[in-house]
């Protein structure tokens, strides 16, 4: 536990007026040891010879003649920190202090001294010796004349008894100081946590909020649960709670967000401007990045705890690396990127989950875009590696490479080679660890071939059973025992949901299909109102107050009236496989989609929509001018058009670099400057800037995803005048512009 060096625990030291026992003592304990030269003068002038003795000693032995040279020995060998494990002591040693008063002062100094009492009388009992001495307990009372072998026992035992003490001692000093310091983690953990609720809760509506609460709560629930690694059950249950609460919390909101933004989209609510129609366009995009990234992080957590089952199908190759390409076909086009694909499979067909393999070769195609300059080119080719059952998927760039430094990182999760202020490209780190994993799943192996700026080609190569050992196609919709086939003519449906925000979007697209909708919310008497009612289909959310999805859906199926009744799941709880074991046709995780509902009922999910033209608003009045240094679109459009409609003339400039030139060239009223930025980080910027004379009365806010409580000193240093962390609220922001710059024009409504 302790990296302390062994303790020395052969020092003995031996109290006795007479030197011949001395001399006893080393003969047996050191019989190859060279005797200490104190002691062969003082022999030599007792007896008037020398005392000759071996070159090598077992223990380190030194002599004191009287009680109190005995005392001072002691205190010596404690200050220089090599005290002595064992004492010989005899009893009596005239004229100074007997035994017994000599051992009473050591263990004064030094209680854990184990001590041997060499007598050869009965000067004083057991019980004596204890009244008189209080460590009774490292005492040992030793007979003259000895026995060599008795002695020989005793000192190894006893000393080896006292370097145990030594070591327990220290063992919990150690365990005592990391019980302080774990303390002192969990008590910072607690606090970090409490302080992260209060915050979620003020900020709950804004998306970008939930987004950094999302990975701070990870990396805290991670922390205690690795904490609390001894208690294995409590800790597994912790986290499965903790993943539904954090897919509830996180997708409610979200369903809302996403289903509210396609319908402004689509002018339910009246007719949308330009700039507010790209707006919402950035809530909808910005929405499915997020939840993307929820869905990715839930993915990894269910694999880590052996939670994510696979449904394999029979696959063809071929086939599905085509339908894998065109996910990316417009994201190479943009950037000018040439896509091949070769195909070598010779007609061997695989087993796979089709959803995952597409999550794992769309995400390896989409990185070989985002690294490859533009004007180059990618690949994907699908072969049979020789004298193996099995299939190769390689996906190729002539792109930027990965050092061999590198290479090792690229398969953790929430690690990017990339990680600097100014880095190039966005991500999380958790797409190549999803792959790895994905693919261990599958029984196959990824491996990557690289140099930089040469390109990359990684392989995933992935197992191919016989034909006998395919299995049989599944899909997420199936029929149930006992149903007859699912009715083209929908025309009432039940919806069984408590959240309002959920029913209402789905409402609305079974309006849209003409389909009468009855809303229940709640599980108790979910089977009566399906009874009266008599719908077509039903909608049954799991997370109902009292009585849950699953109860209900067993319910429905056990009833005669109610179990032909065909029910979709509609849950932010993922389980299909346990929907449809329970008799449901059908789940749709949340949120649910009108493509998803269109495709159940057999209906177009698209419609015609009002026309997109509105009046051209009127232009903002001209005010105080704003420098934005910004490389996010999305933060550039949501920030530069609120400021822009409140009247101030903005500039933009979407690197550190360009920061500190439209800087000198526009000379800005205020300077907004974001921190990660490519090219030159937010804060080299700012130093550039507060370097320049003419430059340097220019108020600057420093806007930062970075949510460390460092982060803001960091900005102040270099030069900001003030800091706020992203999300920006950007009514906070207005206010501060204010302060800053008090000739800031009047707020447009």
């Amino acid at each position: 536990m302790s990296n302390v060096p062994p303790f020395d625990h052969r020092r003995i030291l031996v109290v006795d007026d007479n030197p011949a026992i001395h001399a006893d003592i080393r003969k047996i304990l050191c019989p190859e040891g060279k005797l200490d030269p104190s002691f062969t003068a003082l022999a030599a002038e007792i007896f008037d010879e020398a005392v000759v003795g071996p070159a090598r000693a077992d223990f380190e032995i030194e002599s004191a003649f009287q009680g109190q040279e005995g005392l001072q020995m002691v205190r010596a060998a404690i200050s220089q920190d090599r005290p002595f494990s064992l004492a010989f002591v005899d009893v009596r040693m005239p004229p100074g202090w007997d035994g017994i008063e000599t051992i009473s002062h050591i263990c004064k100094e030094q209680p854990d001294l184990q001590i041997i009492i060499c007598t050869a009388y009965s000067d004083y009992s057991w019980e004596d010796m204890v009244r008189k001495i209080e460590h009774s307990s490292n005492l040992v009372v030793l007979k003259k004349p000895f026995d060599n072998i008795e002695v020989l026992q005793m000192a190894h035992a006893l000393t080896e008894k006292w370097r145990l003490n030594q070591q327990v001692k220290q063992d919990i000093s150690d365990l005592d100081r990391m019980v302080a310091q774990r303390t002192s983690e969990l008590r910072d953990s607690n606090e970090k946590l409490q302080l992260e609720s209060a915050e979620r809760r003020k900020a709950e509506d804004d998306v970008r909020t939930l987004n950094a609460d999302l990975e701070q709560r990870v990396q805290q629930r991670t922390a205690e649960l690795s904490a609390a690694n001894r208690q294995l059950d409590q800790a597994s249950r912790l986290k499965d709670e903790f993943l539904a609460n954090m897919s509830h919390e996180l997708r409610t909101p979200l369903n809302a967000i996403l289903g509210l933004s396609e319908a402004l989209l689509e002018h339910t609510g009246g007719e949308l401007s330009p700039r507010q129609a790209r707006s919402i366009g950035t809530i909808s995009t910005s929405g499915q990045h997020l939840l993307a990234l929820i869905n990715d992080i839930l993915d990894l957590s269910k694999i880590e705890a052996g939670k994510l089952d696979l449904n394999s199908e029979p696959l063809d190759p071929t086939e599905f690396c085509e339908s894998c390409l065109a996910f990316v076909r417009t994201q190479a086009m943009h950037k000018n990127i040439r896509i091949t694909f070769e195909s070598r499979d010779d007609g061997i067909k695989i087993a796979a989950d089709p959803k995952r393999l597409k999550q794992i070769l769309v995400n390896l195609l989409s990185n070989a875009v985002k690294f490859t300059p533009e004007g180059g080119e990618i690949g994907l080719v699908v072969s049979v590696p020789p004298e193996e059952d099995a299939v190769r998927f390689t996906v190729w760039d002539n792109g930027i490479g990965i050092s061999p430094a590198d290479q090792p990182k690229l398969f953790q999760a929430f690690t990017q080679i990339d990680s600097g202020l100014s880095r190039a490209q966005e991500g999380t780190g958790l797409g190549l660890a999803m792959v790895a994993k994905l693919v261990e799943l599958h029984g196959g192996s990824v491996t990557l071939e690289s140099e930089p700026n040469r390109g990359s080609r990684f392989m995933v190569t992935l197992p191919s059973p016989s034909a006998e050992g395919l299995p049989a196609p599944v899909g997420t919709v199936a029929p149930f025992a006992h149903a007859p086939a699912i009715p083209r003519a929908f025309r009432r449906a039940l919806i069984i949901d408590d959240d309002p925000n959920a029913s209402e979007i789905i409402e609305r697209y079974l309006t849209e299909f003409s389909i009468t909708t009855i809303l229940h919310v709640r599980g108790e008497q979910s089977v009566e109102v399906a009874l009266s009612e008599r719908p077509d289909f039903i909608l049954l959310d799991i997370m109902l107050p009292n009585e849950n999805g699953w109860i209900v859906l067993t319910r429905l199926m056990e009833h005669p009236g109610t179990r032909n009744i065909p029910v979709i799941i509609t849950s932010i709880i993922d389980e299909p496989r346990k929907s449809l074991a329970l008799g449901a046709v059908a789940h749709f995780t949340k949120p649910v989609t009108r493509e998803q509902l269109a495709k159940f009922l057999h209906r177009d999910p698209h419609r015609a929509s009002p026309s997109e033209s509105s009046p051209p608003s009127s232009a903002p009045s001209p005010g105080p001018v704003v420098l934005l240094a910004e490389d996010n679109e999305a933060n550039i459009q949501t920030v530069g058009d609120y400021l822009d409609d409140k009247g101030y003339v903005m500039h933009y400039a979407r690197n550190g670099l360009l920061a500190v030139q439209a800087a000198r060239r526009f000379r800005p009223d205020i300077i907004l400057m974001d921190i990660q930025m490519p090219v030159m980080d937010g804060l080299t910027a700012i130093k550039e800037i507060q370097s320049d004379p003419a430059l340097r009365h220019i108020p600057i806010i420093a806007l930062t995803a970075l949510a460390m409580p460092e982060d803001r000193e960091r900005c102040i240093a270099a030069g900001a005048t003030d800091y706020l962390s992203k999300p920006v609220r950007l009514k906070k922001l207005v206010a501060l512009i204010e302060n800053l710059h008090p000739e800031t024009p009047p707020t447009n409504p």
